[in-house]
């Protein structure tokens, strides 16, 4: 199915609100595109939008911290400095203290994570009582494997 940048962003914006209204269902959105695709702006947009609109936190799972700097730093420059990025690259307590802070006083509404972080800190100590917008896992294949025996996708741990 082809469809255009335009038409996958209003499609993620219309299920993220439906999810918001127990009254209306609405779906997973999984989509793969080749490099160069733009799929980073795909949940950008939506992401900054549900933020404004709805104070929500779009959590984006990376595995690749090269990556997540370079979107946060890419966010940056472009004037947007509501984003963050908490990984094991921060190495003081001060620095990750000052990160969280951020996020639960809602100054943050793009917040990049890798799949470690998951594993060692939990989701409320994280965010704390912010509500959730967007799950976006990007590079999935760094993040999950398929199970050849039960053909179930498993979370694998990313050295």
């Amino acid at each position: 199915m082809d469809l255009s940048q335009g038409q996958i962003i209003h499609e993620i914006i219309r299920q993220a609100e439906n999810s918001y209204d127990e009254t209306v269902g609405f779906r997973d959105i999984f989509i793969t595109a080749s490099t160069g695709a733009g799929k980073s702006v795909m949940f950008q947009i939506p992401a900054v939008y549900l933020a404004k609109k709805y104070n929500k936190l779009t959590i984006i799972i990376e595995p690749v911290k090269a990556l997540m700097q370079d979107q946060k730093e890419k966010l940056n420059k472009s004037g947007y400095m509501r984003v963050e990025a908490f990984n094991s690259d921060l190495i003081t307590q001060v620095e990750k203290e000052t990160v969280l802070k951020r996020i639960k006083d809602g100054e943050v509404d793009l917040l990049y994570l890798s799949p470690e972080t998951l594993l060692s800190y939990s989701i409320e100590t994280i965010i704390g009582d912010r509500e959730i917008g967007l799950i976006i896992v990007d590079e999935a294949h760094g993040v999950l494997d398929l199970d050849q025996t039960t053909g179930i996708l498993e979370p694998i741990l990313i050295d």
